[in-house]
């Protein structure tokens, strides 16, 4: 949750905040599938704010954490 409302201010800072607080998530529980489908997020936010150094490599990125995310809840929306 504490990600999720970083994510939200849409700022450089706090877009980095939620990636750090969803990385330690998964940490926690690899198997939380929702940690992986928020942190790939991030990288979109990334994308479409302009502060991705590499757009392709995040964009990579963040279809590969969705791909993890699906593959341990293939039923969540």
């Amino acid at each position: 949750m504490k990600g999720l409302a970083h994510f939200r201010r849409m700022t450089k800072d706090d877009n980095h905040e939620a990636r750090r607080l969803w990385e330690k998530a998964i940490t926690l529980d690899p198997e939380y599938a929702l940690a992986y489908l928020s942190l790939s997020y991030t990288y979109l936010q990334d994308v479409s704010f302009g502060w991705s150094k590499s757009a392709a490599k995040s964009m990579s990125k963040a279809e590969a954490l969705a791909q993890k995310a699906l593959a341990l809840d293939e039923s969540s929306a």
